[in-house]
């Protein structure tokens, strides 16, 4: 049987504060996947998926990583296997240039110079700030930071990369194009992409698996053909399924399927009934 990259084990998280994020909460990842994890503020997501490198450890619980405890695996190790770029870039942000700040944590690992140049300039080209090498992080725009955030944690060639709200601050076609390039390092290079997002357009495009947490738990896991049809859990959840899938939902007593998220698959079922409704 194949085992997961990431398996969370009924997690309960307790902040030092004494505030309670997760209950429970059960998950396995595995290679190759590309899915999106969504749900409401406070949902307890986000706290979810920093148990999935360590950055968080459970309260009770455990998370595996390549089958090993994140209890037994120091936090560095665990970044170079699992990658996580916040969703304020600027937390990860510190070096006097872009250049260096993709370059730091390959020169932390003491890789070569002669390869760090180039992987430096690979990943800043995937991510499309190649022109941008030695400039000064901080004077560019939020949805640049984002990308060098994203170019600095690809540089270390994780196996999994996860996003938080990869779309911020970004215009749709930006943001599309960002999106496409995530799906690109998963079909090539079969990294495992995980991005919490609130944007269900990008999740039904995008995401082959969602996952919706709730009450710090893990309410809907599955295809995201299935998640989205389950209007009445969603609806628990404060999460609205895309329009074009309540649209197809609307549309079943005319014979279309409601696991419909893109507009032309719903083209493509509208077309598809009216030629059957011409032949009979």
């Amino acid at each position: 049987m194949k085992q997961p990259l990431i398996s969370v084990q009924d997690v309960h998280f307790t902040y030092p504060d004494g505030t309670k994020a997760l209950f429970g909460a059960s998950l396995d990842i595995y290679e190759g996947e590309m899915m999106a994890i969504v749900g409401q503020n406070g949902s307890g997501k986000t706290t979810l998926v920093k148990h999935f490198n360590g950055l968080l450890k459970p309260t009770v619980g455990d998370v595996l990583v390549e089958g090993i405890s994140v209890k037994k695996q120091p936090l560095g190790q665990l970044a170079q296997k699992v990658g996580y770029v916040y969703q304020n870039p600027s937390l990860q942000l510190f070096c006097r240039s872009v250049r260096d700040e993709v370059s730091f944590g390959l020169k932390l690992a003491k890789v070569p110079p002669d390869v760090i140049k180039k992987r430096v300039e690979e990943v800043l080209d995937t991510v499309g700030l190649l022109d941008k090498i030695e400039e000064y992080p901080f004077f560019l725009t939020t949805g640049e930071k984002q990308r060098v955030a994203i170019a600095a944690v690809l540089s270390l060639n994780p196996s999994v990369l996860i996003v938080d709200e990869p779309t911020t601050g970004q215009d749709f076609k930006r943001a599309y194009q960002f999106m496409e390039i995530f799906e690109r390092l998963n079909k090539e290079e079969n990294k495992t992409i995980i991005f919490i997002t609130h944007e269900m357009r990008f999740t039904t495009e995008f995401a082959q698996r969602t996952v919706v947490v709730n009450d710090g738990k893990v309410l809907l896991d599955g295809l995201s053909t299935q998640v989205f049809t389950q209007v009445e859990k969603l609806q628990e959840a404060f999460v609205t399924p895309p329009q074009i899938t309540q649209l197809a939902l609307q549309l079943g007593s005319l014979g279309i399927r409601p696991d419909i998220l893109k507009v032309n698959e719903l083209y493509a079922e509208i077309k598809k009934e009216y030629q059957d409704l011409k032949v009979g």
